[in-house]
């Protein structure tokens, strides 16, 4: 799965086109033919992703990346409308 991502960013990157066959990318999803021709949205194709990539680099020197790379901090802000003072929970 890593390796047909980076030849699909690679082909976008080298040549100066605005789309490309992503057949090897889907069939490394484990795609089979309708799932690769069903439309996905952002969502579920970054689910899918990050996924993939947990798997591909579970057991490797990069086993925990993506946690590295993608993590988030949730706050909550409450405002006093009266006051205007601000809490953080």
């Amino acid at each position: 799965m890593l390796k047909a991502l980076q030849d699909l960013f690679a082909t976008l990157q080298a040549n100066d086109i605005r789309a490309t066959a992503t057949v090897a990318l889907a069939e490394a999803f484990g795609w089979e033919n309708n799932e690769a021709l069903q439309q996905h949205d952002v969502a579920e194709l970054t689910r899918v992703l990050v996924e993939a990539l947990e798997q591909s680099l579970f057991g490797t020197e990069y086993d925990s990346a993506m946690e590295e790379f993608f993590f988030g901090v949730q706050n909550t802000v409450v405002t006093c409308s009266a006051c205007n003072e601000s809490r953080i929970r």
